[in-house]
C-alpha cells in the first residue's frame, strides 16, 4: 500500500520585514514584550509557555525537553539572546509573578492575541510567522543553515532548508516571503 504525502501543498514560509514587525508591535500595546521575544529567538509556543526563569541566562535560554514538557525535537538547545529578546525579557521581568516567563497564558488565548494585533497592524498572520520570521533573518543575515538548524531545533535539516532561498549567495532569493 502506498502512502499519500503528508503535505500535499508547498509554500514558502511566511515572514515579517522589520516594517511589518514594527506595525505589529505599534498595534500590540502591553504584548510587545511577547510579541519580541518570539521574533527574536524563534521559539514554538509551547516552548515559551514552558520556559522559566531559571532558564533565562545572561546571554540566552536554554531549552529543555522534559517529561513534563517536550520539545518537538526531543533535544535540548540554547539560544542566543539577541538585544531585542533580551530587552523583551528586561521587560516581562519587571512585571514577573511567576517562575514562569510567560504565565498565566493558554495556548489558543496566545495564538488569537497575535493574530488580532497581526490582522489589526496590516500584515494578518500567526504566531508562528515569528518563528519562521527569526529562520528567515538569520539565513538573509549569512548565517550558515546548520546553525539555524540548531538554534530552531530542527531535527534535520530538512525543515531548515526551506529558508535556503533566502540565503545572500541564493539567486532565487527575492523580497518578501507570501
Amino acid at each position: 500500500m502506498v502512502r499519500p504525502p503528508q503535505q500535499l501543498d508547498s509554500r514558502p514560509p511566511r515572514w515579517y520585514s522589520h516594517e511589518e514587525l514594527a506595525a505589529i508591535y505599534a498595534e500590540s500595546d502591553t504584548r510587545v514584550p511577547w510579541w519580541r521575544f518570539f521574533g527574536n529567538t524563534g521559539l514554538r509556543r509551547s516552548e515559551a509557555l514552558a520556559l522559566i526563569w531559571d532558564r533565562v541566562l545572561a546571554d540566552r535560554v536554554r531549552i529543555i525537553s522534559s517529561r513534563e514538557s517536550r520539545t518537538r525535537s526531543r533535544r535540548w538547545r540554547d539560544v542566543p539572546l539577541s538585544p531585542g529578546a533580551q530587552g523583551s525579557l528586561e521587560t516581562l521581568r519587571r512585571s514577573a509573578v511567576s517562575e514562569r516567563v510567560l504565565p498565566g497564558l493558554r495556548p489558543h488565548n496566545l495564538t488569537r492575541a497575535f493574530r488580532l494585533d497581526a490582522a489589526r497592524a496590516g500584515p494578518g498572520g500567526r504566531l508562528h510567522d515569528l518563528r519562521h520570521t527569526f529562520c528567515s533573518h538569520l539565513v538573509m543575515g549569512g548565517v550558515p543553515l546548520r546553525t539555524v538548524q540548531v538554534l530552531a531545533g530542527h531535527a534535520s535539516i530538512t525543515p531548515t532548508g526551506r529558508y535556503a532561498r533566502l540565503a545572500p549567495e541564493s539567486p532565487a532569493r527575492s523580497g518578501h516571503g507570501a
